[in-house]
Parts: C-alpha cells; structure tokens; sequence
C-alpha cells in the first residue's frame, strides 16, 4: 500500500540519479584503462567503490525502508535499460575526429 506517492517518485528519481552516476563513472573508468599500470587493480577498485556508493547511497535515500530500495532499484534499471537500448542504437558512438 502506498502510503506517501512523493516518496515513492523521490525514489525513483534518485534511482536514476545514481543509476547515471553509476554509469557515467563505469564510462570513465574504462576510458581510462589505457593510462593505468594495472588495469585489474584499476577496475576492481572503482568497482568496489562505485556498487558500496550506490548501496550506501539507496539506503540513505530509501531510510532503511524495504519499499525505497525497490523504487530506487527500479529507477536504477529503468535508467540502465534507457542507456543500453541509447548505445545499442548508435547515439553513443563517438565522433571521429
């Protein structure tokens, strides 16, 4: 039963607001990987930091409530959906220059 809509769609948003965090710095970082020494230890810090961000960062915004996290959860794949399907139609590519 949804007792507070606002807090449900601030929910969401928020989702999708670290849902392009989250994806915004996977892009950077991979971008990134030719400058580094050692890419393994590269990506599986960013990692750690980028999922203990995001979880830390749902259950601060969802106030520890069960109902939050899954708005945040689904705001988080609705952005990354949004993302894969943008890539996988072209959008993304870079310009050549």
């Amino acid at each position: 039963m949804i007792d507070d809509p606002l807090y449900f769609i601030t929910a969401f948003a928020a989702g999708m607001l670290l849902g392009a965090f989250y994806l915004g710095s996977l892009w950077l970082v991979l971008r990134g990987l030719r400058r580094v020494q050692h890419p393994g230890l590269w990506i599986l810090g960013s990692t750690a930091c980028r999922i203990g961000l995001l979880l830390g960062a749902w259950y601060w915004v969802s106030d520890g409530r069960a109902e939050g996290i899954v708005a945040c959860l689904i705001g988080f794949l609705v952005l990354r959906f949004g993302a894969t399907r943008l890539a996988r139609s072209g959008l993304g590519r870079p310009v050549a220059s």
